[in-house]
């Protein structure tokens, strides 16, 4: 789901890219890092919702160690 977000929010997201990678976003990028940002808080919303943590979570889905 595509999220509408603020002038102001963008060019805050293209600020804070700058300060610390030292590169100029586009704000297409900026909303498209603001959009993935959104979707990970709203995925991790749903687990909180299902009784689950986000450590679990990421427990549950982390790859076998390798030895």
């Amino acid at each position: 789901m595509a999220h509408q977000f603020s002038h102001e929010l963008i060019q805050r997201a293209q600020q804070y890219f700058r300060e610390k990678s030292g590169r100029d976003i586009s704000p297409e990028e900026a909303n498209e890092y603001l959009n993935s940002l959104a979707s990970l808080y709203e995925s991790f919303m749903e687990l909180a919702g299902a009784g689950e943590t986000a450590s679990d979570a990421l427990a549950r889905s982390s790859p076998p160690a390798v030895a």
